[in-house]
């Protein structure tokens, strides 16, 4: 079919082909700006991400419906929601993949959709998005955006039948009520920026508008939609991103061999797995683990093992891109977990971080935080992993804890709890509760009595953050400038300095010395392991009140994230 593109006479319906074009167009004009999205960060941390977890959602989404040949509008509105809410990243891409969801549901036995429709969808898209925000909803932020603009859609549509005239309002609505957002939401006031998953909504309507008006988008289409998530290109991952690095391939060989309860087994134990039979007494095996020992073990207590393979695949991918093998085995986990017991499932940001969740007894770990959050996919697949039906999820960071709620949505056969871990130390003090709790044979399968207690450890410590400020900026009563090192408390800028030493000085310095008796210092990608003990050793004699550990936690970005007791 070939598509038409209405532009001088007037758009009264769109069917799928033409809304596909329509996605496409948005999810292309986000392309091209999403670092200004990333820009408009609050506070000034290299976690300016926003930009790219809508543009990872969008991709995701339209990934679901780039091969499809479809002009039924409700199946591609549905195949798109879907996606959306699978790849959906980050706080403003769960909340945009739940517009999309709305979208979805509006639209759901429509052939084709006209401007009324487009207006109901748009308001449906709303109601999910609020419902899926923490309550109370913040105004100010995309979802005053999305809300406005379905409110302008409902009056529009009562005189205009024109989706191109439709979508003019829409744009002028979703620019100016994103230039209100500052007058909404005192803490974009403060940091000078209007609201970024707003913008990153206005982008993704002015792509659709410039589509109806057969205006160039200034990219590729094409290459838009066949184009990667937006990752740092030169970024090499961890071996906690890549995740099982064992390929483990055997042949087992006995009588009365149970394929399907042989088959649950191993995938219980990793991904790929893969187990066949020739009907008789041979069983191939094929799976993807942390630990080859694990799926070994099991094969020989069943009969006869041989053909044995193990591949260490970190390794073959660090080859083939040319990188350093790791100084360290990757971190996996310890927990040994029964029928009835409850596994977490922990988001950490490095090796090192990962392998302490891991000793604490984490069953599983999805790589992610600051400038990385993980997708709702990406923790449901965690979820789905582990041998048990109740779970708990620590997020580690306020903009991850959304997607967590939404992968428990889609794990209707488990329970699970998202304990709301804001940041690494208050997920390690939930983990020590949870490790204290896994002694006792009658608390380890409690799962309300865990979590609640996982949760209460939250207010056990006060976390701090040392990184470098990525653009000047005056809040909480200190002027940083951008380049240098800034110390938060709770998430507040209390400390500036050009010297990292001379800030964690200024750091510990602003902390009541009678509350607090323990400081744990997690190191960074970029923090030496002798430049950290120099420091807690300097530290520890200015400030002989407090006792400091250190520890490497591997992070990107942060040269320190502090554990303060």
């Amino acid at each position: 079919m070939t598509e038409q593109t209405p532009t001088q006479d007037a758009c009264l319906k769109l069917d799928g082909h033409q809304l596909k074009q329509l996605l496409l167009a948005g999810m292309s004009w986000l392309e091209r700006h999403y670092q200004i999205v990333n820009q408009l960060n609050v506070f000034p941390v290299p976690d300016g991400d926003t930009g790219i977890n809508m543009l990872l959602t969008m991709q995701s989404a339209f990934a679901e419906i780039a091969e499809l040949d479809e002009p039924h509008v409700g199946s591609l509105a549905r195949r798109f929601a879907k996606g959306a809410v699978n790849g959906s990243r980050g706080n403003s891409g769960v909340i945009l993949s739940q517009i999309w969801r709305g979208f979805g549901v509006a639209l759901r036995e429509s052939e084709t959709v006209d401007a009324s429709g487009m207006a109901s969808a748009l308001q449906m898209g709303t109601t999910f998005a609020y419902d899926a925000a923490p309550k109370p909803p913040r105004e100010g932020t995309i979802l005053t955006v999305v809300r406005e603009v379905a409110e302008r859609a409902q009056a529009v549509v009562r005189e205009e039948s024109d989706i191109v005239r439709l979508f003019e309002a829409l744009v002028v609505q979703a620019n100016e009520t994103l230039q209100r957002t500052p007058e909404l939401l005192p803490i974009l006031k403060e940091a000078g920026v209007i609201d970024s998953g707003g913008q990153g909504l206005t982008y993704i309507l002015e792509g659709m508008l410039r589509q109806l008006r057969g205006e160039s988008l200034e990219s590729d289409l094409a290459r838009a939609a066949a184009a990667a998530p937006a990752r740092k290109p030169a970024h090499v991952m961890s071996a906690t991103e890549f995740g099982h690095p064992y390929d483990v391939q055997l042949l087992l060989t006995g009588e009365k061999l149970d394929v399907d309860r042989i088959r649950a087994a191993i995938q219980a134990m990793g991904d790929s797995a893969i187990v066949t039979s020739d009907g008789e007494t041979t069983v191939k095996i094929h799976v993807h683990v942390y630990d080859p020992g694990q799926p070994i073990s099991y094969a020989v207590k069943l009969g006869v093992v041989s053909d044995v393979v193990v591949e260490n695949m970190y390794e073959q991918y660090l080859d083939n891109i040319g990188a350093p093998q790791p100084a360290e085995a990757p971190p996996m986990p310890t927990v040994d977990l029964q029928p009835d017991d409850v596994a977490v499932i922990a988001v950490a940001p490095g090796d090192g971080l990962a392998r302490i969740f891991y000793e604490q007894g984490a069953a599983r770990l999805v790589s992610g935080g600051q400038t990385m959050n993980p997708s709702t996919e990406e923790i449901y697949k965690a979820l789905s992993d582990v041998p048990v039906s109740k779970a708990i999820i620590l997020p580690n960071n306020g903009n991850i804890i959304l997607a967590a709620q939404q992968a428990v949505r889609k794990a209707r056969n488990k329970e699970v709890v998202v304990v709301p871990s804001k940041n690494v130390p208050q997920g390690i003090a939930a983990m020590l509760f949870y490790a204290n709790a896994r002694l006792h044979e009658d608390r380890r399968g409690d799962l309300a009595y865990i979590a609640e207690g996982m949760t209460a450890a939250l207010d056990d410590v006060v976390s701090g953050e040392v990184t470098v400020a990525v653009r000047s900026v005056e809040m909480d009563g200190v002027r940083a400038r951008a380049g240098q090192v800034i110390g938060l408390l709770e998430g507040k800028i209390v400390a500036a300095h050009d010297d990292l030493n001379q800030l964690m000085h200024d750091l510990i310095g602003k902390l009541d010395r009678n509350a607090y008796e323990l400081v744990t210092l997690y190191y960074g990608a970029d923090v030496k392991p002798k430049d950290a003990e120099a420091l807690a050793e300097v530290l520890a004699s200015a400030y002989d009140s407090f006792t400091f550990e250190v520890i490497p936690g591997g992070q990107p970005h942060y040269f320190y994230l502090l554990s303060i007791e």
